[in-house]
């Protein structure tokens, strides 16, 4: 069947030539009017159960749509269908906006499908809004409590649930149209630096100790630098850490509990540090040297320097410190270590005297060498500067019979049990007082046994662990026990005192005018007997 400008004709009886001339018309018709050939293809395909059609022959925009890529009609179809969609999900987010969409929660509590009351209420009541926040130490004992809404920046639930929903409605999911524009939100909370101030404030002074300084101190190894001491501090940037974790995890409850632990600070002292090591520099370089006595057979000792420090005062000034040497108190030091180390080198018997009375046991001293404390004193003086050793200087003495017979019988008799004190000089009574004996109530008594005087000093300072005080008139006669005025007594002399902690160190106290007589009229050596 033969086409003419688009349009059906019936077959004839044309010769060929007649139809080739008339394809070729028809194929320029069809060039010019190629809209009018679609409308009559698609009007001819309404007919083609009327219609014969030639052969070998198909519409044009068949070819048309034959010429384009699978692909690409599918990405077309997909943008249509994109359009479609947004505009669908844009009318219904339109149509909802009130409303939160589906698979939403706000710190874990479900509010698909709410309004921002509706949510609000949910929220309040699963979270227990209303509660508060126990802080406790690092044992779990309660330090404060913090309310849950005044951790809201707004400080009000429904002002923050109306700010989420709109947050989630401004962008806009094109999948809210099949409800699944949901999400997980958490309530605005205030941040970790203003949860830290609310902390500080609700828990107060707890954990804040104060970090010391470095000091100078005269301990058992002589005088040294002792560090500082950190402090510590309530680590409120963890504490503030731990809450906002049950904050915004939705583990909060009535029995929501935040630890605030402790950690330790240390103090800036790097200036007073400085300055202590040069004190102790200066400290060091005096007293910082030790001495060796030989005593003979076989005895030595040495005085470190926490012993020499006792034998000096130390001042500590802005670069440095002064020491001033005590050469008092060195004498006592030495005096310890004498009678601690048995180093006098006196041996010793039992001899019965009679005397007021009654008879008594004394220490007799046998015929033997004593030790020259002040030849000692004077050589450790010398030694102390560039440290060193020190030998012992002893001296013959004879025994106390010899004393006696030889016509010298000079000396001390003191009786605890009377408190009574006579001071005999050769064979003359020179004097006699009432006295106050180490106190036995202290643990503190005079000793008994024969001894001798030492040296005499005037205003000696006197020192112990609980005591510091000088007196006029010192006359020693074992170690640091001597005889002493008391001028601060209050003329107890004699009595009971001894029996109480009103007693002395040690020591024996006599009145102010009795010191001063012994003073001037003892000597070295004069035998002293305490009973």
């Amino acid at each position: 069947m033969a086409r003419t400008g688009g349009k059906h004709i019936a077959p004839s009886s044309k010769s060929p030539r007649d139809d080739e001339w008339e394809e070729e018309q028809y194929a320029e018709q069809n060039s010019q009017d190629s809209w009018e050939g679609d409308l009559d293809s698609e009007f001819a395909s309404s007919n083609d159960n009327e219609l014969d059609w030639e052969p070998g022959w198909e519409p044009e925009s068949e070819k048309r749509r034959r010429r384009t890529p699978g692909w690409l009609r599918l990405v077309r179809t997909l943008l249509i269908l994109a359009v479609i969609l947004a505009v669908a999900a844009f009318a219904a987010d339109m149509l909802q906006r009130d409303r939160f969409s589906s698979m939403t929660d706000i710190n874990g509590v479900s509010v698909s499908r709410m309004t921002a009351q509706e949510a609000t209420q949910a929220v309040s009541n699963a979270l227990q809004l209303d509660k508060a926040v126990t802080l406790t130490d690092e044992k779990g004992d309660a330090l404060a409590q913090l309310n849950v809404l005044d951790m809201l920046r707004s400080g009000d639930v429904g002002s923050e649930v109306e700010k989420l929903l709109n947050a989630q409605h401004e962008a806009f999911l094109p999948l809210a149209v099949l409800g699944q524009g949901g999400g997980s939100f958490s309530l605005g909370w205030l941040d970790e630096g203003s949860l830290e101030a609310m902390i500080a404030g609700a828990v107060g002074d707890y954990g804040k100790t104060a970090a010391t300084p470095p000091e100078l101190v005269n301990g058992a190894n002589g005088w040294e630098l002792k560090p500082s001491q950190n402090g510590t501090a309530p680590d409120l940037a963890t504490a503030a850490a731990t809450l906002e974790s049950v904050l915004k995890g939705g583990s909060l409850n009535s029995n929501a509990r935040v630890a605030v632990p402790t950690i330790s600070v240390p103090g800036d002292f790097s200036a007073e540090q400085a300055k202590l090591q040069s004190q102790m520099d200066a400290i060091n370089a005096a007293v910082g040297k030790s001495v060796t006595i030989h005593f003979g057979e076989g005895l030595d000792v040495t005085l470190g320097k926490a012993q020499l420090a006792e034998a000096y005062t130390v001042t500590p000034t802005e670069n440095g410190a002064d020491v001033e040497f005590d050469e008092e108190a060195l004498a006592a030091v030495l005096d310890e270590l004498i009678a601690s180390n048995k180093a006098d080198g006196i041996e010793r018997k039992y001899l019965t005297l009679e005397r007021h009375g009654a008879p008594v046991n004394y220490n007799d001293w046998d015929e033997g060498w004593v030790l020259d404390r002040s030849e000692l004193l004077k050589n450790v003086i010398s030694a102390i500067e560039d440290g060193g050793e020190v030998n012992a200087k002893y001296n013959y003495v004879g025994s106390v019979k010899k004393h006696f017979n030889s016509g010298n019988n000079s000396f001390i008799e003191i009786n605890l049990q009377d408190q009574y004190l006579w001071f005999y000089r050769k064979g003359n009574l020179v004097m006699s007082t009432p006295i106050v004996s180490g106190s036995l109530a202290n643990s503190t008594p005079t000793p008994a046994g024969a001894f001798s005087v030492s040296y005499t000093k005037k205003d000696a300072k006197l020192a112990g662990p609980d005591y510091s005080y000088t007196v006029n008139y010192w006359i020693p006669f074992y170690g640091n026990i001597g005889i002493h005025d008391a001028t601060w007594r209050e003329g107890n002399y004699g009595d009971d005192t001894y029996l109480t902690a009103d007693g002395s160190h040690g020591c024996v106290e006599v009145p102010l005018e009795a010191a001063q007589l012994i003073y001037e009229n003892a000597s070295t050596y004069i035998p002293v007997f305490v009973y």
